[in-house]
């Protein structure tokens, strides 16, 4: 008896599924996106900076929000894993050093930084999104390179003040531990 051999030809393939295939609208265009993922690369200074003062958890985290960064950056389309993804990690991370920051000593500076860069975000969307046909996307590109900027010096504050008090130093310029 011989067995009946399907056909696969003759059978039309299945339409692929939205969310698997590959996005193709970019949240900024070719070119000033490469700004916002030429200022990631500052985040090693504050991933450093994490490890040398002994915090290895914030230097962790730093290289986890990174890779990520980096992942989504270099071809930012709108609706990707890689977009949700680091968002997710900026969600978690971001607030965590934010709470860092309100039990330092030093916590004015940290957290006006931090606020300030967090503050550029919703601010970043409202004139991508809305103000899209005034053109000025390069002014978001921008707001979003201060996020970066601004977080990262906060972090830095952050680190260098935690690594001060735990070796009985307080933030002023006398400190013996240089």
């Amino acid at each position: 008896m011989m067995r009946n051999i399907i056909n696969y030809d003759k059978y039309p393939s299945p339409p692929p599924i939205p969310s698997a295939t590959i996005p193709s609208q970019l949240t900024y265009p070719e070119g000033v996106y490469n700004w916002i993922f030429i200022v990631c690369f500052l985040h090693p200074i504050h991933i450093g900076l994490a490890f040398r003062y002994n915090m290895y958890l914030c230097g962790t985290m730093g290289i986890i929000l990174f890779g990520t960064s980096l992942n989504y950056w270099r071809k930012p389309y709108k609706n990707s894993f890689a977009r949700y993804f680091d968002m997710m990690c900026v969600f978690v991370i971001v607030p965590y050093h934010y709470y860092l920051a309100l039990f330092s000593t030093n916590k004015s500076i940290t957290i006006t930084l931090m606020t300030i860069g967090i503050v550029c975000y919703p601010i970043s969307i409202i004139i991508n999104h809305d103000l899209t046909r005034y053109n000025y996307v390069k002014c978001s590109a921008l707001l979003h390179c201060f996020i970066h900027i601004l977080v990262s010096i906060g972090c830095c504050f952050i680190y260098y003040n935690y690594y001060r008090e735990t070796n009985g130093c307080e933030w002023n310029i006398n400190c013996p531990y240089k």
